[in-house]
């Protein structure tokens, strides 16, 4: 029986050890593996194998593409995780110059945005770790991102006392404009979470979480 080898991470399935890690038997062929089997590794699926002695020098490119691939994550992942450090330090040096309601209102924004930052983070990590990317951070991340303007807004008529009639129909405006972006965002969660809920769990779908019954019985 012919052996296997994945592109990303250099794993071989060896037919007459099967994977133990995902509850294959030994003597089970790699064409014989379900469709949802992945790397025991590094998580990449079965499209991403190809068989030892076919195509070395295509897939040596390809993995060549994913190591580049990653590097850039990490670099992505080390610039946010600074980033999120410094927004935090900016966050308490708004709290330091006192208790003003522009200081107040500096300081939720900035912990706000340390909160986004760090929910695109953790998508590189799950990237890098999983081999997967799930849309509910980005859902996340527009909720934070619409809730953060409609405090701007808020606190900016609050502050205001000289708005003009033009400026605060602008301001009405944009807050309800910011509102239905929440709302369409919260439905457009509840969707995601039913659809997989109900769908097949596969490695590599969106909100797939690792769980011992995923395991393939064979």
């Amino acid at each position: 029986m012919k052996k296997y080898k994945c592109s990303v991470c250099g794993y071989i399935y060896d037919p007459e050890k099967g994977d133990p890690v995902n509850g294959v038997p030994p003597g089970t062929p790699f064409e014989n593996l379900p469709r949802s089997w992945a790397c025991p590794r590094c998580g990449a699926l079965k499209p991403m194998f190809h068989s030892i002695g076919e195509h070395i020098f295509t897939h040596n490119i390809l993995r060549g593409f994913y190591q580049s691939e990653d590097f850039v994550y990490y670099v992505i992942a080390v610039v946010l995780f600074v980033a999120g450090v410094s927004i935090i330090g900016v966050a308490v040096m708004h709290f330091l110059r006192g208790f003003s309601i522009i200081n107040i209102l500096n300081a939720v924004n900035d912990v706000l945005l340390v909160i986004i930052v760090m929910e695109i983070l953790s998508t590189v990590l799950m990237y890098l770790t999983e081999r997967r990317i799930s849309l509910t951070p980005f859902l996340i991340i527009g909720l934070i991102s619409s809730i953060r303007r409609i405090l701007m807004v808020s606190a900016l008529m609050s502050a205001n006392e000289s708005m003009t009639e033009l400026q605060f129909h602008h301001s009405i405006l944009d807050l309800l404009v910011s509102a239905g972006i929440v709302l369409v965002l919260i439905f457009s969660y509840y969707l995601l979470s039913r659809v997989t809920a109900t769908s097949e769990r596969c490695i590599g779908c969106p909100g797939y979480e690792k769980r011992e019954e995923d395991r393939p019985e064979l």
